[in-house]
């Protein structure tokens, strides 16, 4: 009951005991540092399995020392399904849920789920990249942003992610979750924080520039790829600034048009923002309510996969180490289970 009351003391309890874990993870080989117990890390589900953000989650759970674990899709027993496609009558024509029926997850979620059985055995969990978030989940529904180019929203992934997500922050009091690019906007949305569902409109409505900072446009001379840029930690007393060690993350790579706008009243606090345009943009938030609950903007585990595999551009990002850092500090907290 008092912790229940006094939530903040869970998080500043588990910081000061976890700074001695974080602040070896970079230079530690084995990141568990239990040689002969698997390290079960959960990658929350995504239908197209091959894209480089959710590969990449893969390759650094295992660089990392730890035991990718792919989840199954999480239905809602308020949609009807043939396999994982969600039937057409659900979403509109962007892929978005219908607000009825986001409505009716959002307030049964876990409805017809045995989520505490599909999680006992793992020790951490993450969640990829991705499309946008069908705004009809936000705290306040927004109507779609209606850029054409950008109507790319997966209605089965919203329903599963938003699913996962609510029993992870309302059931799972210790399980360490990371939350990248989408990862971190379904956290947001969950938590109820406000969003920009696209940047350069957004930048456009404050009479602001925006130079595509945080993705790349495809062009003649090459297709899609990430932008990088730096970014700076604003809390010193975070975890992630335990983590990385600094206070300014050089070189991550970035692939995103949406992002976080507020988190005011919220059990989010914002660790790290990149100044755009003369404007902060959130590239960072943690849960001050969980012992290890992290939401990156950013993609570390690309810059993982590009030096691991040898890219020819690997060395545009941050270095192994310092994007292995963060799967390294989720499997040694996921290890404390043990």
């Amino acid at each position: 009951m008092y912790l229940k009351k006094y939530p903040y003391i869970i998080y500043a309890v588990a910081l000061i005991s976890g700074l001695a874990l974080f602040s070896s993870c970079r230079n530690s080989d084995n990141a568990a540092g239990l040689d002969d117990i698997p390290i079960r890390i959960g990658i929350a589900w995504r239908g197209d399995s091959t894209s480089i953000s959710y590969t990449s989650a893969l390759q650094s759970v295992r660089e990392a020392g730890g035991v990718p674990v792919p989840l199954p899709l999480l239905k809602s027993p308020f949609m009807e399904y043939e396999g994982d496609e969600m039937l057409a009558q659900y979403t509109d024509e962007h892929g978005i849920v219908l607000q009825e029926y986001a409505n009716k997850v959002k307030n049964n979620p876990f409805a017809g789920q045995d989520i505490a059985s599909l999680l006992a055995t793992l020790d951490g969990l993450v969640f990829t990249g991705g499309a946008d978030i069908s705004p009809t989940f936000y705290k306040t529904p927004e109507p779609w942003h209606g850029i054409e180019a950008e109507g790319n929203c997966d209605g089965r992934r919203d329903v599963s992610d938003y699913i996962l997500m609510r029993w992870c922050l309302d059931q799972e009091p210790t399980l360490p979750v990371l939350c990248i690019c989408r990862g971190m906007q379904m956290l947001s949305v969950v938590s109820g924080a406000q969003m920009i569902q696209d940047l350069r409109t957004y930048f456009d409505s404050q009479g602001l520039q925006y130079a595509d900072e945080h993705r790349t446009e495809p062009t003649a001379e090459h297709g899609r790829d990430f932008a990088v840029h730096d970014v700076t930690v604003t809390d010193p007393s975070s975890l992630l600034r335990q983590i990385v060690g600094s206070e300014t993350v050089s070189s991550v790579p970035s692939w995103h048009h949406q992002a976080v706008r507020s988190v005011e009243g919220t059990p989010l606090k914002v660790t790290a923002v990149t100044k755009t345009g003369g404007i902060d943009i959130i590239e960072a938030v943690e849960r001050t309510d969980k012992p290890f609950f992290i939401g990156l903007q950013y993609h570390p585990e690309v810059a993982v996969a590009k030096h691991a595999n040898g890219a020819a551009d690997a060395s545009r990002f941050m270095d192994y180490d310092s994007a292995l850092c963060y799967f390294r500090a989720l499997i040694k907290q996921g290890a404390q289970k043990h």
